[in-house]
């Protein structure tokens, strides 16, 4: 009923040919068709026919959205674009999925393309079929200056004039910045452009922005230069980066939505700086940060390089404006109240020249085509000097094969590799790295990198990696792209694998190839039971003890919680893991975390079952799951980096909450909740279900020393303060164990591999238990 209702509510009729816009009849308009809406609210298309419906000197004839309007890519159209298309039929506006659904303008015709910028020459061409006199490009107008360029051939042959929606063009805090530095002989202007993205956005950032950074968000900037200091590439003399890591750093990130075997890697800079002079000497800078905040600036220095004046935008009686439109309506995109006032100039000065169909008029200081070219061929020129500055700065030299490590010399070390370091400061491989290198009894041989160090996967290496291999390389620890590269070892050694799970297998292998006496795994070792199982017979047969780094088997709160339990005849624990997710995170986690909640999150509670309650799928007599949505939800997820017309689709638990009986009558409960908070806890309770005591992690005093931690390092995933301790515990006891050399040696209380394939076991079987129980 709800279905047909609202299908009803929303059925859009067929436009008649006929509708000829909201002021047909009105004097000095201009007709104008806008090509590309997107949602309401949302899309920068949707906001330019906001102003467009309230511009006097306008007569909107027509939108054309090519992805709601068009049955097969959309065959729901969403209530809130139903509603808009109703409203503006009522107007006079028709509403249709292409260009060449309209009929042939016959009067002077402005055709404002808002699409994707890949979409706009196929919209461009078919918008100049059609007879369009002026058009409007959302920057940077096209993918590519060939594509550019062919654009403005057929504008020329058709007579038509073309803008390019370069709105900081028109901004107030840049006039104020180009009128000073012309009146200031041999000044030179600095602009600092500036995003709010915090590190953790930056994937989705680089994947939603693959043009690159200087044809994304310099853009602007690169075509101040054209229009107000004359330059192209073919005006430079100089072109210098900055190559400093606080104002210039190239990253290469895992792409969303894509996983091991075939994970997608994609590269961008994360800050730029340089510094362009002219063949006439004229000096410009420009510095554009992803993560540099809200407030952009021009600087003006004196010939002398004096700072005269700075000028900020937003300043803070915008800001303050801003906020109260935001607060007032949080569904819409907050850059459209920002730089609403420069979208509305920009209409206001094109449809000013134009809506009189005076010959050869011109909007006043908007960008040309032409401008856009040479801004895109700037672009193009700046990236290419970029890389080539970024690659020189971080240059690694060939790492001598003859280097033994941190403590080569030192009586009662044991030597480690580190297998799959990862980026300094987000790594799991790396913080182990960084305790490693702090501990007595450890001799530091080596780290490999698969990805960083591997020349086709990551030509371009990241300086923060560059810098910390050159310096392990001082302390005389090497760095390489694979365990094949190291030679065989010669003493015991301990193989630390932090790589990802579907990898470990292979890097397994590798190390035991290579002589490894210990491995010690992260958690769950391996994507399956039976993989996990072969590692086991292999380990066995070569005499390599195998641990998984299971940090809560080591950590004070389960420990108490397990002390109280033995302590009480027929008790009950019950094991909490919460993870402080937003529930707008959830479709990146479960992409990242593709191998399930279980597997995943959970896995760890599972190894505490098997390690101090002996539970096993064989032990088990009864698993119970609490169905109830408040502590058990699977959901599917649009999957981040897939789109129409080809959707892919994620399924796992966001929560779920069970009790296990065993065949002895031992009972234990998990409960685990992606968007559960920072706490965890493990509650015992008597025999008669009377709560006797939580243990809570981390306590109030370790959140205190954490958010310091955090305050002090912001850049630092915040998990690794947290469990610090737990993971130096963990390498404490197993080096402490092996150190020595002492035949059947043991590290007290951390989990084998044993413990990992039961918790896998577990994790499969519990999965399957879910999923029935749940559906």
């Amino acid at each position: 009923k709800l279905n047909t209702a609202l299908e009803e509510a929303a059925e859009i009729e067929e436009t008649p040919q006929s509708m000829n816009g909201n002021r047909p009849d009105t004097a000095g308009t201009l007709d104008v068709v806008l090509v590309g809406c997107g949602m309401p609210k949302k899309g920068m298309g949707w906001y330019h026919l906001t102003q467009l419906l309230e511009m006097k000197n306008v007569n909107v004839r027509a939108i054309v959205e090519p992805f709601f309007l068009n049955d097969e890519l959309c065959p729901a159209i969403p209530p809130a674009f139903a509603q808009l298309v109703a409203s503006l039929e009522s107007k006079g506006v028709m509403a249709v999925s292409s260009v060449d659904d309209l009929e042939k303008f016959e009067k002077p015709t402005l055709c404002l393309i808002a699409g994707r910028t890949p979409d706009n020459p196929k919209l461009f061409r078919q918008c100049v079929n059609k007879g369009a006199s002026i058009i409007f490009l959302e920057k940077p107008g096209a993918p590519s200056v060939k594509e550019l360029e062919e654009m403005r051939d057929l504008a020329n042959e058709r007579d038509v004039m073309v803008y390019i929606g370069y709105n900081k063009n028109v901004t107030p805090y840049v006039q104020s910045a180009v009128t000073l530095s012309r009146k200031t002989p041999n000044s030179q202007v600095s602009f600092v452009h500036n995003n709010s993205y915090d590190t953790s956005d930056l994937p989705e950032c680089f994947t939603r922005n693959s043009e690159g950074m200087l044809k994304n968000m310099a853009i602007h900037e690169l075509a101040l230069l054209v229009t107000f200091f004359n330059v192209t590439v073919d005006t430079i003399s100089d072109f210098k980066v900055d190559t400093s890591k606080e104002v210039s750093e190239k990253l290469t990130i895992w792409q969303p939505g894509t996983s091991m075997p075939d994970p997608v890697y994609i590269t961008d800079f994360s800050r730029v700086k340089f510094e362009i002079t002219t063949k006439n000497g004229t000096k410009v800078s420009v510095q554009a940060n992803r993560c540099g905040g809200n407030v952009s600036r021009a600087e003006v220095r004196d010939s002398e390089g004096k700072e005269l004046e700075q000028f900020e935008f937003p300043d803070a009686k915008k800001m303050e404006k801003v906020d109260a439109m935001v607060k007032a309506d949080p569904e819409m995109m907050p850059y459209f109240f920002v730089q609403s006032d420069d979208y509305q100039e920009l209409k206001d000065r094109v449809v000013g020249a134009h809506a009189k169909n005076v010959a050869g008029a011109r909007a006043e200081g908007v960008a040309t085509i032409n401008v856009a070219i040479e801004a895109l061929k700037l672009a193009e020129y700046g990236t290419e000097k970029l890389n080539t500055a970024l690659e020189e700065a971080a240059e690694i030299e060939e790492t001598p094969q003859s280097m033994n490590g941190n403590r080569p010399d030192t009586a009662g070390t044991l030597d480690v590799v580190l297998v799959g370091c990862g980026m300094p400061k987000k790594g799991m491989g790396w913080y182990h790295l960084t305790q490693l290198l702090e501990m007595k009894n450890v001799n530091v041989r080596a780290i490999v990198e698969p990805f960083f160090l591997n020349d086709e996967l990551c030509p371009a290496i990241p300086p923060a990696f560059a810098q910390l291999v050159a310096s392990l390389e001082s302390k005389g620890v090497m760095a390489v792209s694979s365990v094949d590269d190291l030679e065989k070892f010669e003493k015991p050694t301990l193989c630390l694998i932090a790589g990802r799970t579907p990898d470990n297998p292979k890097l397994f292998r590798q190390c035991v190839n290579k002589g490894a006496s210990i491995i010690f795994l992260e958690k769950p070792g391996a994507p399956s039971v039976k993989e996990l199982e072969e590692m086991r017979d292999l380990a066995n047969e070569r005499d390599v003890m195998v641990y998984i780094g299971y940090n809560k088997n080591v950590t004070p709160y389960v420990q108490s919680a397990v002390t109280l339990s033995r302590k009480t005849p027929n008790s009950q624990v019950s094991f909490v893991h919460n993870n402080s997710y937003d529930t707008s995170d959830l479709p990146e986690c479960f992409t990242r975390n593709s191998e399930g909640m279980l597997k995943n999150m959970a896995i760890h509670e599972l190894a505490l079952l098997v390690t101090f309650f002996n539970v096993t799928v064989d032990t088990i007599s009864d698993f119970k799951v609490d169905t109830s949505k408040e502590v058990s939800e699977k959901l599917t997820i649009w999957q981040p980096g897939t789109s129409m017309p080809d959707p892919v689709y994620i399924t796992d638990f966001s929560r779920v909450k069970f009790e296990i009986t065993t065949k002895n009558g031992t009972k234990v409960s998990v409960q685990a909740n992606r968007c559960g908070g920072n706490v965890s806890r493990a509650e015992v309770r008597d025999s008669e279900g009377k709560e006797l005591e939580q243990f809570e992690f981390p306590d109030a005093k370790k959140m205190e020393k954490v958010d310091a931690m955090v305050k002090a390092d912001p850049e630092m995933m915040p998990y690794f303060f947290v469990q610090s301790d737990d993971y130096q515990e963990l390498k404490d006891r197993v080096v402490g164990a092996h150190a020595k050399n002492v035949a059947g040696a043991r590290a007290e209380g951390v989990a084998t591999i044993n413990v990992a394939i039961e918790a896998l076991k577990l994790a499969e079987y519990g999965t399957e238990k879910l999923n029935t129980a749940l559906e």
